[in-house]
């Protein structure tokens, strides 16, 4: 519960914000693996995505958190209906948030406090579209509030706001039912929630933080509750970060923690049980590709596949043997506990998802949300039963069997080897023919899409194997470029998990010709860069393949990196500002362009204060905007100002030079002669 929500790949959007973050902050790190942010709990109840984009629930129903399952609770976990086409979940104390690949939300569970933004305060067990709610990248839930990220950087809230934790400048106990605008958010690229508090994460690994603060949750140095998003002072270079009940937990780009707000549990992992209002570095704990929160406690994910736990004991959730204080104040290794990618957590409750695709779970279980088939808490971790990422598969063409076709394969097996090929029978001229056999795929795979139309974007691998389904293994072609154009006389598809198991085969005896899928672009994030280039920007779509160019107004845009078939990040390149199109290009030349605008902003003076000053110099100047770059000058009617700081990219301080009396213009001048000219704005008397 109360974590941010790292958006899923699958159909779309999953890690994109996470990389994006990465790249912003600059330097490379071992990241998260792709199954973060999977497993997502709340109070008593618990929500999965699996890689097919359908979810999984299980634990309470009493409220309909679970969706619409056909049974009172469950202690296994049960497949939403009628729900297909996630990208996201997020489990808050009562109520469930689905994000669909579309860019729309769906919510259920309980409504009291408005937190399912329908309109209403009504409960609901089925699923429902949250209206005038779109271009969404990504959702948060806390216990009686929901938030999601725009695609444009913004942010909507809505729930309960007792604590002013939608952001929006009051405080009160009544609630908001539908999503509104927080007010002040630009640039943001997630979000997460805790119990009443909330945090927003920047471009450039910034923090905006509001809500509850008794206890110093917001880490603004001081116990003063927010209305407003405020920013974390002296916080940068955040890849991650969670929410508890009263304290927060932050990863950085270099991999080390920090914690605040708190602390009478050992929550912080400081070794002490003090309250902290400002971030502190946990000092045992580097390498670290994951947090979670849960109330009282704390997770985190080592490079090493294993898991460190701090804070209370309370119900077992810490994985850790019983003492008698119930706290442990640093961060503590959960014996047994190994080969780990992700973690999940709810209040009382704790997941891992391992490296074989299952699932581990440990904590409180009074109403089955650990999934393992009882009501008994667990102080050490125990498999959840019928849930496992690897064995989620899927084969079927996209249209109808003949010229064009294209099969889909999704699967899911990290570190595993798998026995994964096509039989090709036909004309292959210049391509080199190596022995072929079980295929190790690393990195993991999160989906193939093999066929006549062929996506290189992973490791790919096509191979010949007899088209009766035998097992043994006969030669392989890696893919290459110059496969398009290959025409084929026939095709048979197959996957096989255990070189024994055949788990489906397609054969296509017409006449297919290999091609370069078109890309398919849906949304471009952010969708507004400062024009002096380099801000990290995703892309979400399909048909993505390894080598893609990604060009910006005709311009090539750096750092390219295919991550999936899904997703693509790149580095905006410098503009003269304005629009343009978005356009990628997969090898053999099959370019896709999104439909909508892509922008470049150029700097703007907003304001100027003070105003005026002597002929003589020497006035303190601010100067208010936006888009300011960190190495922009300022010119008073085309004399240097002295002394120019750049705050931030809104907020300039400079010296006036000596000038004679009367008004002149001001100027901004950004990096590659893009300037903000506010004319008269300033009077030498």
């Amino acid at each position: 519960m109360f974590t941010i929500n790292r958006i899923p790949t699958a159909q779309g959007t999953r890690m994109a914000m996470l990389m994006l973050v990465l790249a912003m902050a600059g330097g490379v790190v071992a990241q998260s693996p792709n199954l973060a942010g999977r497993i997502s709990g709340g109070w008593i109840h618990t929500l999965a995505l699996l890689q097919t984009g359908t979810v999984k629930s299980w634990g309470h129903h009493g409220y309909g958190q679970l969706g619409g399952v056909n049974t009172a609770n469950a202690t296994t976990p049960q497949t939403i209906p009628n729900l297909s086409g996630v990208t996201a979940v997020a489990a808050g104390s009562i109520h469930s948030l689905a994000l669909l690949g579309n860019g729309t939300v769906m919510a259920w569970g309980a409504g009291g406090s408005g937190q399912l933004g329908l309109g209403n305060t009504l409960s609901t067990s089925t699923p429902q579209v949250i209206p005038n709610l779109s271009g969404v990248v990504a959702v948060a839930a806390g216990t009686h509030h929901s938030l999601a990220l725009l695609s444009n950087g913004t942010v909507m809230s809505w729930g309960w706001n007792m604590y002013g934790s939608l952001g929006l400048g009051n405080a009160s106990a009544t609630q908001y039912n539908s999503p509104q605008l927080v007010p002040g958010l630009t640039g943001v690229v997630n979000v997460a929630a805790g119990e009443g508090h909330n945090f927003a994460l920047h471009l450039g690994g910034a923090v905006s933080a509001w809500g509850r603060n008794e206890y110093g949750q917001l880490g603004l140095g001081n116990t003063t509750q927010q209305n407003t998003a405020q920013f974390i002072p002296n916080l940068s270079g955040v890849v991650e970060i969670v929410g508890g009940w009263f304290h927060s937990v932050a990863r950085l780009s270099n991999g080390t923690v920090l914690a605040w707000g708190y602390n009478g549990n050992g929550e912080l992992g400081l070794g002490n049980t003090t309250q902290h209002t400002t971030p502190q570095s946990i000092p045992s704990l580097s390498g670290v590709l994951d947090v979670e929160a849960g109330e009282k406690w704390s997770l985190a994910l080592t490079s090493g596949g294993t898991v460190m736990s701090w804070g209370h004991y309370g119900y077992g959730q810490l994985g850790l043997a019983y003492i008698p204080s119930y706290v442990y104040s640093t961060p503590q290794q959960i014996p047994g506990l190994a080969g780990v990618v992700a973690l999940g957590a709810g209040n009382w409750h704790s997941f891992s998802i391992m490296s074989d695709g299952s699932t581990r779970a440990w904590g409180y279980n009074a109403m089955g949300q650990l999934g393992i088939g009882n009501n008994v808490s667990q102080s050490t971790p125990q498999l959840v039963q019928g849930l496992n990422f690897m064995f989620e598969l899927t084969i079927a063409p996209t249209n109808p069997i003949g010229a064009g076709s294209v099969w889909g394969i999704y699967s899911y097996s990290p570190g595993a080897s798998y026995l994964f090929d096509v039989s090709l029978t036909g004309s292959t001229p210049g391509i080199v023919i190596p022995g072929a056999g079980t295929i190790p795929l690393n990195p993991p795979l999160l989906s193939l899409n093999y066929g006549p139309v062929l996506a290189p974007y992973l490791s790919n691998f096509i191979g010949t194997l007899d088209a009766n389904g035998s097992a043994t293994p006969g030669v392989g072609v890696p893919y290459s470029p110059m496969l398009i154009g290959t025409t084929l006389t026939g095709a048979a598809l197959r996957l096989d998990f255990t070189s024994a198991n055949l788990i489906g085969a397609i054969s296509n005896p017409a006449l297919t010709q290999l091609v370069a899928p078109v890309a398919a672009l849906s949304l471009v994030s952010p969708s507004s860069v400062p024009h002096f280039g380099g801000t990290p920007v995703t892309i979400f779509g399909s048909g993505f393949m390894t080598g893609a160019a990604v060009s910006m107004d005709g311009v090539a845009a750096g750092n390219v990196t295919v991550l999936d078939q899904w997703t693509i990040t790149c580095n905006a390149p410098a503009h003269a500002g304005g629009t343009g199109i978005v356009s990628v290009t997969n090898p053999g030349t099959a370019v896709g362009n999104w439909s909508g605008q892509f922008t470049w902003l150029a700097p703007t003076i907003t304001s100027i204060a003070p105003a005026s000053g002597g002929t003589s110099g020497g006035t303190m100047v601010g100067i208010a905007g936006t888009v300011f770059h960190p190495t922009a000058t300022v010119l008073f009617d085309g004399l240097a100002a002295t002394g120019v700081t750049v705050v931030n990219d809104t907020y300039i301080t400079c010296i006036a030079p000596p000038h004679a009396a009367g008004p002149v213009d001001v100027v901004v001048n950004n990096p590659g002669g893009v300037s903000a000219f506010a004319p008269a704005a300033f009077l030498y008397n």
